[in-house]
């Protein structure tokens, strides 16, 4: 679901070039009538026989929706039900939270919702950076990218309902925006919110970043860049056909520090507390460091938007496993 042209920007702590979401069409005549989009947006996608299942997805019984089927097909190749999309949304911060503001003045807002599930893979764990890895990793024009040859994820985009487990983590919360027509029909939002409970540990190298006095900010925002783990893939879209080059791995750079650069299927996770608000024991490590970690996460958060996927997490505990790398 990434461009493989992504560049990573730390003081962002956001993935960047996203594709576009959705199944509407976003013409001028539908910014003048945002209700004309879900009229058009009958969806297909089937997913290829040579994916393998994943084991990493403990999910509940199939379930039978009720209802009809809609316009909409996920990206398992099966509709979306009537029974399965909630029409009453009240709550004003989900409402903002799913609207699409990106191309029209007036932000389209949803109108109906699916909150039982979303799409979701696992990662396949696998990640390469110049640190562990500089054979994978040429420069040209004074610009360092990866020249290795960077493996298929082969896991299927499964449904994974409310209560369920991908990756030892299980899912508490799934929203899915929507826009139904006055003619019955649906199309997204193009955006998509999950939290999840658990507890997981995943290896991965932990920046803090360095003040920017010319900015007044004080700096600490904690980033891990992953090495080793697998953690649930969210799509770009749910209801589209996603190309295999827009879901593959990225590239990413540490913006303030020119030497690090790696290359994997999320390239960074953004930690929820600054290094002065954490509890865990961040002895040794201090602002603008570069260090090889065994973080302990939970409070899994994703937001997907077409210009801007972030993964959040909450640092429970670290381990390091390097020296400082490099200090900024």
């Amino acid at each position: 679901m990434k461009s493989s042209n992504t560049i990573n920007i730390l003081g962002l702590s956001v993935i960047l070039g996203m594709s576009f979401l959705g199944c509407a069409d976003k013409s001028t005549e539908s910014a003048d009538n945002p209700q004309s989009t879900a009229e058009n947006s009958s969806i297909n996608l089937s997913v290829s026989e040579d994916f393998e299942s994943s084991e990493d997805t403990e999910n509940s019984e199939p379930k039978i929706p009720d209802g009809e089927p809609t316009n909409l097909i996920g990206l398992d190749g099966k509709p979306i039900y009537t029974g399965e999309i909630n029409t009453n949304i009240t709550d004003p911060e989900i409402i903002e939270r799913l609207s699409d503001d990106m191309f029209y003045e007036q932000p389209i807002k949803p109108n109906a919702m699916v909150d039982s599930f979303l799409f979701f893979k696992p990662s396949t764990g696998i990640s390469y950076n110049i640190y562990d890895n500089p054979e994978m990793f040429g420069e040209e024009d004074g610009f360092r990218h990866f020249i290795g040859e960077k493996p298929e994820n082969q896991n299927e985009w499964q449904r994974v309902y409310v209560g369920d487990k991908i990756c030892g983590l299980t899912l508490k919360i799934a929203e899915m925006g929507l826009v139904k027509s006055e003619a019955g029909n649906y199309s997204p939002t193009n955006r998509y919110y999950c939290e999840f409970d658990g507890t997981i540990t995943l290896t991965g190298y932990l920046y803090v970043n360095s003040p920017a006095e010319w900015y007044g900010m004080p700096g600490g925002e904690m980033t891990l860049y992953f090495c080793e783990g697998a953690i649930p893939m969210i799509p770009s879209s749910a209801v589209e056909n996603i190309p295999p080059e827009e879901q593959g791995f990225t590239d990413s750079i540490i913006f303030n520090h020119v030497d690090f650069m790696g290359t994997s299927e999320i390239t960074s996770l953004a930690l929820d507390e600054t290094i002065d608000e954490t509890t865990a024991d961040m002895s040794g490590i201090s602002r603008g460091d570069v260090v090889k970690v065994k973080a302990t996460l939970s409070n899994f958060k994703y937001y997907v938007r077409p210009d801007i996927t972030t993964y959040t997490a909450h640092l429970e505990n670290i381990e390091m496993i390097s020296d400082v790398i490099e200090n900024g």
